[in-house]
């Protein structure tokens, strides 16, 4: 069903983020529901890729209640994708 340019579907997860990883930043987006009107309320930040930033991106989506997450990695070193997840990522 289409109601002006956007799609609705079903919410299968109410508290989500969007992760996009590069070298030097990450950028994350979370959705969750709008407690004072039907819908989605989003948020953007972004952190550096320093161990400290992203204990603070972690604890940052716990605040917000995240449950899941998606990831995706721009950041190339050498023709090879260089992911950044573990200790942060694994805290939600």
């Amino acid at each position: 069903m289409l109601f002006g340019t956007e799609a609705w579907l079903d919410v299968v997860y109410t508290h989500v983020a969007g992760i996009d990883v590069q070298k030097k930043q990450v950028t994350v987006t979370v959705r969750t529901p709008d407690p004072r009107r039907p819908g989605r309320r989003e948020k953007t930040r972004t952190f550096r890729t320093f161990y400290a930033d992203l204990l603070a991106m972690g604890s940052w989506l716990a605040e917000c209640g995240v449950t899941r997450v998606a990831m995706e990695s721009t950041a190339r070193t050498g023709g090879r994708c260089m992911p950044r997840y573990g200790r942060p990522a694994g805290r939600v």
